[in-house]
């Protein structure tokens, strides 16, 4: 029996050379791992016998890279290349059974495994699992079919007279096939979830009493639904009409109601577009403020008591009442630019710096422990974007008054806006916390 089975006419590039290591002729023992193709000695031959009993002896010179590529596989055992055809010597070109044996200086003689050659469908079929093994048909139950007989056997059916074919199935997955077996079980698996009388009971039942004549059908109900022009079943009953009440009636009872709708109390374009005017003075006069809106500092600025609007001493009220709501009551401000009601002022292209003692300054007792902080002034947005760098003068956690610094220089306030700027103090803390410290309010002019 082979020992191995390969596809014949194909290319090999790694054939078994021996079955067994290579062994030193000295010791009989230690493994020769360093056999060379061109080795002293060596003597490699093709041993071949066809199915037919035909025996050839070929010798095979190895090479390095050639036809007959020479490999050490690992721990004495070596391969070699046999090409489909063109080789010199051998080639993979014939079905039948072959094996190497050989001998070179300093090692024992050597057999390599019987190698079966056959086609690959074989091998495919009987050994990789890939493929379905290919068959030729001349007999069927002792007699010589031709292929037309074959083709009317499959057409249709068994013909004692035309197609000479017979065959008697007893067993089917091992139950045995008789004519009660056909009677009990095959009727019943063939039946097993196809339209029984029980399962059409159950889909009537959920269908529903419906009479099945004339127009008291599915089809007849879905007609009544959507046409106009439907006739009515009787089995709905009601007052239904598919002249006033299917799909297409109301359809066109829509289309003529569209046209002749009364829409003379509709806004027209132009008080549309002055609603739509004072809708954009109110929105630019607001801004987000977490999840709701508040006005703009510039929506709450002063309005002349002449014009209709505030008086100076209403306006100044609003003012202080303004700054106590937007910069928090824990929070120190002080600064010569802080005005007796709290207002933070500054002037466009004027520097706030401590060295001319300008800065603005502020403190609290109930901050957390600024001491390795960086603490910066931000906009009230999402990102808490940086408006401006501020330093932290004193440190030291809650009941100690911390101080924060906020210089100015007027090449950045020189591009500030006039109007109201609410803006938040906010401090990275030396383990990376990202804190809150409050909300001032800032004017600019």
């Amino acid at each position: 029996m082979p020992e191995i089975y390969l596809d014949v006419d194909s290319a090999l590039s790694e054939v078994p050379v021996n079955v067994m290591p290579l062994v030193d002729d000295t010791d009989f023992k230690s493994r020769e791992i360093a056999i060379a193709y061109d080795a002293s000695g060596m003597d490699l031959r093709w041993n071949f016998v066809t199915s037919a009993g035909a025996y050839t002896s070929t010798a095979v010179t190895p090479t390095s890279g050639g036809d007959y590529d020479w490999a050490h596989q690992g721990d004495g055992m070596y391969s070699i290349e046999i090409p489909a055809s063109g080789g010199a010597s051998i080639n993979n070109d014939t079905e039948g059974y072959g094996w190497f044996s050989g001998v070179a200086t300093g090692v024992l003689p050597w057999r390599g495994p019987v190698i079966g050659f056959r086609s690959s469908s074989l091998n495919n079929a009987l050994m990789d699992g890939g493929a379905v093994l290919d068959t030729n048909t001349t007999q069927i139950g002792g007699s010589t079919q031709s292929l037309t007989d074959i083709k009317d056997f499959a057409d249709t059916g068994y013909d004692p007279v035309n197609h000479r074919a017979d065959s008697k199935v007893v067993l089917i997955n091992a139950d045995a096939v008789n004519a009660s077996a056909l009677a009990t079980d095959a009727i019943t698996e063939i039946q097993n979830g196809l339209a029984t009388s029980a399962n059409q009971t159950t889909i009537l039942n959920r269908i529903g009493a419906i009479t099945g004549s004339g127009v008291n059908t599915l089809l007849g109900f879905f007609k009544a639904l959507l046409s106009k022009t439907a006739t009515v079943p009787s089995d709905i009953g009601g007052a239904f009409d598919p002249a006033t009440d299917s799909t297409e009636a109301i359809r066109d009872h829509g289309d003529s109601a569209w046209t002749t709708a009364d829409v003379s109390s509709l806004a027209t374009s132009t008080e549309v577009g002055s609603n739509k005017t004072i809708l954009d003075k109110v929105d630019s006069a607001m801004v987000a403020d977490g999840l709701v809106y508040k006005f703009t500092a510039n929506a709450l600025e002063e309005s002349p008591a002449a014009s209709g609007g505030l008086t100076v001493a209403q306006d100044a009220k609003l003012t202080t009442i303004y700054n106590e709501i937007t910069t928090d009551s824990e929070i120190t401000v002080t600064s010569p630019v802080v005005s007796s009601n709290g207002t933070i002022t500054i002037v466009r292209g004027y520097d706030y710096k401590d060295a001319d003692d300008r800065s603005i300054e502020f403190t609290s007792e109930i901050w957390p422990n600024l001491t390795s902080a960086t603490v910066k002034m931000a906009q009230r947005d999402a990102a808490r974007t940086n408006w401006s760098t501020m330093s932290v003068v004193t440190a030291g956690g809650t009941g100690v008054t911390q101080k924060v610094r906020l210089e100015l220089e007027d090449t950045f306030t020189d591009d500030l806006s006039a109007g109201r700027l609410l803006l938040r103090i906010c401090a990275t803390l030396s383990n990376g916390d990202i804190v809150d410290l409050g909300e001032v309010a800032i004017e600019v002019k």
